[in-house]
């Protein structure tokens, strides 16, 4: 029998080791050449370092929210969210191991961010997805999001950004 998929939030109670597995997969995802050119503005690779500090800094006040997707307590999947008052709700990253895309896990993440946003009380959801990014914008498309604007060479590369949408 297949294991079934967890979708775990990590924030400031989580323990050290879980705070370590998921630093890992982090840098494993984002900076795995499959997905890293979706994930950065810069071309920079994502360091353990820089994880560290976005973890172990975060408080019970933090606007930065992390979920994992787990299977057979592997994370294979992460999706991270910005809760700001002042800004909205916002899915900052997406990201799934390349051996695990196309399996609807991405579409879960999703569905997760939509569900926290409107548990949180916010009134839409937001995303930039890089334009040359067609299965994302294709989730999130199919997920309700529209394109309200285009921002032009934005990435490293000059490619350009899709803002979208979600009234919940």
């Amino acid at each position: 029998m297949e294991k079934k998929l967890e979708i775990v939030e990590l924030n400031y109670k989580s323990s050290d080791k879980d705070k370590g597995r998921y630093i890992r997969a982090h840098t494993e995802i984002w900076n795995n050449p499959e997905n890293h050119k979706y994930l950065s503005f810069t071309g920079q690779p994502f360091s353990d370092s820089m994880l560290e500090e976005w973890i172990y800094g975060l408080n019970k006040d933090s606007q930065m929210r992390y979920f994992t997707a787990i299977k057979t307590d592997i994370v294979i999947g992460i999706i991270v969210l910005k809760a700001d008052v002042l800004n909205g709700f916002e899915i900052c990253g997406l990201g799934i191991k390349p051996n695990f895309k196309r399996q609807g896990i991405g579409n879960q993440l999703v569905q997760k961010a939509i569900a926290d946003a409107k548990n949180s009380n916010y009134r839409a959801i937001q995303t930039l997805v890089y334009a040359d990014n067609l299965p994302m914008l294709m989730l999130t498309i199919k997920n309700g999001f529209q394109p309200y604007r285009i921002d032009i060479n934005q990435r490293y590369d000059g490619a350009n950004i899709v803002a979208l949408k979600k009234q919940l």
